[in-house]
């Protein structure tokens, strides 16, 4: 019996230690974060390991709500061991903070109020009408004369996770991105490094998976598609990366890298694969001569060729050029 009060004490005793370590490092390790949104993310993570959801979803609103607008900071590291100790006494201290804190809120003049949240309030709308939008056009067919079509595509990457696997912190790559392009038509999306053009032609090409939206391609919805799914439709959608030395094997030859998706995808017969490959190859401006070299031998014009012919000899009917 002592025995499994002594693991009981261990465990618990480690678990104390761990939720203590982990606060404090999320409120402190990063420093170019807002640390009021931090604060509303480690409530969220881990209140509710002890007390129920819906209360921890609550507080953490008029948390943010409040905090975020009136500026007040709280350190949550000194309340993790009362906690973890007392949970009943946390709620009690974090409630009592929170009504002092509405009350210097309410005592705001109407204008200050309406300016502190003016750009919350405009943002939850938007939202909201999005999503509307998204709903209602989930429902539409998909335009037969479109080779693609892409509704409302977003993708999150999530930057950090709770000890439950609860997503704590996460960015938007891509938000609410829709068009659609027609065959012999060339469409060009321009923006500022870092603002999600690559994301958002690799999700499109479900090299990274969609975190919602719908993207058809031959008038279906592939966004939900599995990479076994995927495979056949391959040939039909390709992509020039942006970077032509790191997306070629270095141990490979051009005629290898190029004959690879010949026989993979069965384009031509065994034994004309190499004079299909030549023929691709003098069509994007590179030498028969060229079939035994390996990428290192090449500048950065004739890699982005090498990549350019690698896409174009499957024959695809869409291609996605990275830059």
């Amino acid at each position: 019996m002592w025995q499994l009060v002594l693991l009981f004490c261990a465990t618990l005793g480690f678990y104390w230690f761990y939720f203590i370590a982990r606060t404090t490092r999320v409120l402190n390790d990063d420093l170019s974060r807002d640390r009021r949104s931090v604060k509303k993310e480690t409530l969220k993570g881990l209140i509710p390991l002890y007390i129920p959801a819906e209360w921890a979803e609550r507080s953490a609103e008029r948390i943010d709500s409040v905090y975020r607008h009136l500026g007040k900071k709280s350190n949550l590291a000194k309340h993790a061991l009362l906690l973890s100790l007392c949970p009943l006494a946390y709620c009690i201290v974090m409630q009592c903070r929170i009504n002092k804190i509405e009350k210097e809120y309410f005592l705001l003049p109407d204008e200050e109020k309406e300016k502190l949240f003016a750009d919350e309030v405009q943002r939850r709308k938007e939202e909201a009408e999005r999503d509307a939008q998204a709903k209602a056009d989930a429902e539409l067919p998909p335009d037969p004369n479109a080779i693609l079509e892409v509704r409302h595509v977003k993708k999150n990457f999530v930057l950090k996770k709770s000890m439950f696997g609860t997503v704590l912190s996460k960015l938007r790559a891509v938000d609410d991105v829709s068009f659609k392009i027609f065959p012999g038509e060339t469409l060009g999306i321009v923006g500022e490094s870092g603002c999600g053009k690559t994301t958002m032609g690799r999700s499109i090409l479900k090299l990274y998976q969609p975190s919602g939206g719908q993207i058809f391609f031959k008038w279906k919805d592939i966004a939900s598609y599995s990479p076994k799914e995927m495979r056949p439709l391959r040939k039909g959608m390709q992509i020039i990366f942006q970077d032509p030395y790191s997306s070629l094997p270095p141990r490979s030859t051009v005629g290898g890298i190029l004959a690879e998706a010949v026989k993979v995808h069965n384009i031509v017969p065994k034994e004309q694969v190499k004079d299909y490959v030549l023929k691709v190859m003098e069509s994007c401006g590179l030498r028969d001569y060229y079939y035994e070299r390996y990428p290192h031998e090449f500048s950065g014009g004739q890699r982005q060729r090498i990549c350019i012919a690698r896409s174009l000899i499957v024959s695809p009917r869409l291609v996605v050029c990275d830059e």
